[in-house]
């Protein structure tokens, strides 16, 4: 409480064909990426997000 550090919010949810993903979970694979901010930790820095195929 009162630390100043601003705080993250995760959605899981169940994997799915075609759904986007920061991570590829195990079992899974990936037919596309896109670079944005969405996976960012830092704050502005370009990451990989991946379109699963299960």
């Amino acid at each position: 409480m009162g630390s100043g550090i601003p705080s993250t919010t995760f959605h899981l949810r169940t994997p799915v064909n075609g759904m986007w993903a920061c991570d590829v979970p195990r079992g899974w694979t990936y037919s596309a990426t896109t670079s944005n901010l969405d996976c960012a930790s830092i704050q502005g820095a370009t990451t990989t997000k991946f379109r699963l195929v299960g």
